[in-house]
């Protein structure tokens, strides 16, 4: 499995910011009430948020679009989500047809588009190698 940190780095469009503390970090976990992946985790402490070939990941940074808390905590309002598990946050909200990527504790990646939860991918990178 390659690992995200790589993978991003070596995208073909790629911008990012310099990553979240220790503090910030913690205190988004909290306010989420979850663990997140470590490919997610470890993108935080390196990147704290991101933009990559076309997609505007979630992450801890100054825009608040792309804030995992703010996001999350958005999209956890929607009556549909309460299929979503409280592990789960979001990933990347694709603003297109409703499509919202969110991410499990364990690393694995599903697509929520009306009326449909599917896993699409089992880690961070290869949803960034793959979509």
């Amino acid at each position: 499995m390659k690992n995200i940190i790589d993978v991003l780095r070596t995208s073909d469009d790629f911008t990012a910011g310099k990553g979240a503390s220790g503090e910030q970090i913690d205190a988004a976990s909290k306010s989420l009430g979850l663990v997140f992946a470590k490919d997610y985790l470890r993108y935080l402490q390196v990147f704290g948020l991101a933009f990559v070939n076309g997609h505007e990941l979630t992450g801890i940074g100054m825009i608040p679009r792309c804030d995992v808390v703010a996001v999350t905590l958005e999209k956890r309002k929607l009556p549909h989500v309460k299929a979503i598990p409280d592990d789960w946050y979001v990933l990347e909200d694709t603003n297109i047809d409703s499509i919202v990527i969110w991410q499990d504790s364990k690393g694995f990646v599903y697509m929520e588009s009306p009326g449909v939860i599917r896993q699409i991918y089992a880690s961070m990178a290869e949803y960034i190698l793959h979509e």
